[in-house]
């Protein structure tokens, strides 16, 4: 009997289980749906996430999403009519035992809702009177739709969320003419931890290929792969610091008169720190290998820091600006946006100063760089004496912030590099037009003749340095106290 009387309550909350569960995962649905709506608005886009319908099962349920776009920006734009111009989503939950005994809350999987079931407002009206559209879309994706997201929510309030897409592919001819395109699946990864103040996101694509025909090649483009690492972790309520890295690979775009151009990569770096309550960022942008018609035109790199920047007074600004874009995408008032900064103007005013005091941005690098020859600047900007600077007075004067900027530039050329792009424009232009190589000799030396006159006025002005020892033109650029200085001397644009 004891056996009986303790197993009875164990019965009942394995029975009753489900029912405890299907409640919590309608609770993480909604707060799923939430956030992406609030991340819609603090991005200034204009369309809205809502839950349409939810039924809530013992075993399963089933939801039905509404992207719409907001009325304000749809009457703004005048899409539509008085019609509302949306796309609906349908989600299969699951959050039975086998979930439950695996450590999850629930599983959902999300997917374009197919077009006999779509809302009036949606894709279904669009095909209805687009039949090819229509079929193109059946075609392509079927049932199933474009895209599928699969969301793995945990009982210790984790969630992992999965994304892939479906390859596009059309080959096409008429009268003469073709496209070819192909545009392969995308997957993606994100994690989000139990507290939602950690995320870490992986996205794979590998690219695409679309090429036009007009009895002659018209143009191709094509995108190798397409790579993003990310982690972030939440700092304050508003504000996020982490690192990320994204590669763009095998970029080629070609046009109907044969001329072309290709980069191998491109690398988009970034990291945040943080320290005694300062926020600094560093982005670093990589342009490997950029060919035009087959010649070598050099690499590019960029390197940017945003240095010091107060924690608190941060996040408060991202806070109005968050609150800013949701007022002003909620509204048909074009002058919205100006009205909701002069509401906030206090707060923003007294936090710029507080960032002021402390912040610089520099660009720590700018090369433009081919074979052993280069361009190379860097510059510093920051604020001085702003203790004395007067909120009141900025309000109503920002323009004396000026007197207040300090900044400091300087820049490198080496007189080679010119030569060099006089080398790729003279073959550029002989792959347009006959030339001999008497003509080629005499364009280049034309080209460098209006470089070198151009630079010995910039010389003599006193705009530009020259050091023939290393045959390299040199500037450097300050402004202080509402100043301009050239080369330690104050600007004068007559020169002299």
């Amino acid at each position: 009997m004891k056996k009986i009387w303790l197993a009875a309550p164990i019965a009942v909350a394995v029975a009753a289980a489900p029912f405890v569960i299907a409640h919590k995962a309608e609770q993480n649905f909604d707060a799923g749906v939430q956030d992406v709506s609030s991340y819609l608005a603090f991005n200034g886009l204009p369309v809205e996430l809502t839950v349409q319908k939810y039924e809530k099962g013992f075993l399963s349920s089933k939801a039905i999403n509404r992207l719409q776009l907001s009325p304000e920006f749809q009457s703004m734009m005048g899409t539509g009519g008085d019609q509302p111009v949306c796309l609906d989503l349908v989600t299969e939950i699951k959050h039975d035992y086998m979930t439950l005994l695996k450590g999850g809350l629930l599983t959902a999987t999300t997917r374009v809702m197919p077009l006999q079931n779509q809302a009036d407002c949606g894709l279904a009206e669009v095909f209805a009177s687009e039949k090819e559209l229509a079929d193109f879309y059946t075609k392509q994706f079927g049932e199933e739709g474009p895209f599928t997201i699969e969301s793995a929510f945990k009982i210790d309030g984790s969630n992992t969320i999965t994304f892939s897409s479906k390859p596009i592919n059309v080959d096409k001819e008429e009268e003469g003419k073709s496209i070819k395109i192909n545009v392969t699946p995308m997957q993606g990864v994100i994690g989000v931890s139990p507290a939602r103040d950690h995320v870490v996101a992986n996205i794979n694509w590998q690219g695409l290929n679309v090429a036009a025909h007009n009895g002659e090649k018209v143009g191709d483009v094509k995108v190798g792969s397409y790579t993003l690492k990310m982690e972030a972790n939440q700092i304050l309520e508003h504000l996020w610091a982490g690192s990320s890295e994204q590669v763009i690979s095998d970029i080629k775009i070609g046009s109907e008169d044969g001329q072309n151009f290709s980069v191998s990569t491109i690398t988009l770096k970034g990291k945040d720190t943080i320290a005694e309550n300062l926020l600094s960022s560093a982005a670093f942008i990589n342009v490997n290998d950029m060919l035009y018609d087959g010649m070598d035109v050099g690499s590019m790199a960029l390197n940017l820091s945003f240095n010091n920047f107060e924690t608190e007074a941060t996040n408060r600004l991202v806070g109005v600006i968050k609150q800013i874009n949701t007022q002003t995408t909620a509204s048909t008032d074009p002058d919205q946006f100006l009205t909701e900064l002069e509401n906030q103007k206090d707060i923003i005013v007294g936090d710029l100063i507080t960032l002021a005091k402390k912040a610089d941005i520099k660009i720590d690098k700018w090369e433009l760089k081919l074979g052993e020859n280069s361009f190379n600047a860097n510059a510093d900007l920051r604020m001085d004496g702003v203790d004395q600077l007067s909120a009141d007075v900025l309000k109503e004067q920002p323009q004396v912030l000026m007197a207040n900027v300090l900044l400091n530039a300087e820049g490198k050329l080496d007189e080679a590099l010119v030569s060099s792009y006089a080398d790729v424009m003279v073959a550029a232009q002989s792959k347009t037009m006959e030339l001999t190589d008497e003509d080629k000799a005499q364009m280049k030396k034309m080209l460098l003749m209006q470089f070198s006159n151009m630079a010995q006025m910039y010389v003599q002005m006193g705009l530009l340095n020259y050091d023939e020892a290393s045959s390299q033109y040199s500037a450097k650029v300050g402004f202080a106290k509402g100043g301009l200085t050239v080369n330690g001397q104050p600007f004068n644009p007559n020169g002299g």
